[in-house]
């Protein structure tokens, strides 16, 4: 039917916000799809999509008329196949993670969902953690894994997975150095290294920093291969296991890391980020 047909790709466009990558996905042109909106603002009598300098909003209507759309399309797949309901969730969502967070939290996280919705496509992206909030605030991620901060930007949502305590690793003959003559292997930025520095700071020693690569996984790696003593959260080891290597918890305990879930409250409003955030 020609009106579900429109009505999943207006779905399609809440989801992904981008009339081009609707267009591409749809098989549509750009004219066509701006269209094919305006009739269905003409029907329902009001403004579903925004569009501005800063991109493509849903507004409070649209949201709605997205609820009714999911159910059209929901409704008439089951009349087709003779099955009960399903809800009908398409899109595409962005997710950014450390290679940690990817190997050990996300598995959990999408599985449910994409066994539920085989349409609904999941972009994940891995880096270090301190470019995460950066793409979130921006716009070039959807949702991200991340330590929460100290103090969370206006308009980001933040929902806590699980805490990792902050440890040193290195192999046994390293360890048995006094912490202040220790060769240190530290990230490059981030709130491990502002809560490994503070410790330091508290305890009056001037570490011996030996490299700082940019992400946890990195430093693992050199304390594998013996290079000095790692500071790093203790997650980071549970996904890359390395029985050679002795993992201390400092007498004097840093602040334990949340590790959550990211977004902009503005995209929460998109049916597939929703339904990822309602997973965790």
């Amino acid at each position: 039917m020609r009106h579900v047909d429109e009505l999943r790709v207006f779905l399609r466009l809440c989801d992904s916000l981008s009339f081009r990558r609707t267009s591409e996905t749809e098989h549509v042109s750009a004219s066509t799809l701006t269209r094919l909106v305006q009739r269905l603002e003409r029907d329902a009598g009001e403004q579903l999509i925004e569009r501005g300098p800063r991109g493509v909003a849903i507004t409070q209507a649209g949201l709605s008329f997205a609820e009714f759309a999911a159910t059209t399309v929901s409704a008439w797949e089951a009349h087709q196949s003779g099955q009960g309901p399903r809800p009908a969730m398409f899109g595409h969502i962005k997710m950014h993670t450390t290679p940690t967070a990817a190997a050990l939290l996300v598995p959990d996280l999408i599985r449910v969902l994409v066994l539920r919705h085989p349409d609904l496509a999941i972009d994940l992206e891995t880096g270090d953690a301190v470019s995460a909030l950066p793409r979130i605030l921006e716009g070039s991620s959807d949702i991200a894994i991340v330590p929460v901060p100290d103090h969370v930007p206006e308009g980001l949502a933040i929902k806590p997975l699980t805490t990792t305590p902050v440890v040193f690793a290195a192999i046994a003959e390293l360890m048995e150095a006094p912490i202040a003559r220790r060769r240190y292997l530290l990230p490059a930025a981030g709130l491990a290294r502002e809560r490994v520095n503070a410790w330091f700071r508290d305890l009056g020693v001037v570490p011996d920093i030996i490299a700082a690569p940019a992400s946890h996984e990195a430093v693992l790696s050199l304390a594998r291969a013996g290079r000095g003593v790692a500071a790093l959260p203790e997650l980071v080891i549970t996904a890359a296991p390395s029985p050679h290597l002795v993992v201390e918890h400092p007498q004097t305990a840093l602040p334990d890391l949340t590790i959550a879930l990211c977004a902009r409250q503005t995209t929460l409003a998109r049916p597939a980020v929703a339904a990822l955030w309602a997973q965790s």
